[in-house]
């Protein structure tokens, strides 16, 4: 007998595929159910999921910057410069 190590599902179309498979729709082997060794073999149930690799998921493209957003920086990293001073020095009087 082989023992199922984990869910295997029937898509609506027939296809046997494993747990979390996006097309699964009906439960047919849940986890620890024995089958027939002929049975096994004959739907290759020791293969379901080593066949196909895992869809991966999407990667989010990250926004392109446009030249004015280039230029346009945050407080914290602009450029620290001094600011002018405030009060001129006085000269000295000629009294």
């Amino acid at each position: 007998m082989y023992t199922v190590d984990k869910h295997i599902w029937r898509t609506a179309d027939g296809k046997l595929v494993e747990h979390g498979h996006p097309d699964a729709a009906f439960l047919q082997y849940p986890a620890g159910t024995d089958v027939p060794d002929a049975d096994a073999k004959r739907l290759r149930l020791a293969d379901i999921g080593k066949s196909e690799p895992d869809p991966e998921p999407e990667k989010e493209a990250e926004p392109e910057k446009s030249d004015a957003a280039a230029d346009e920086q945050p407080d914290t990293q602009r450029a620290k410069t001094r600011a002018p001073a405030n009060k001129a020095v006085p000269k000295p009087s000629d009294k």
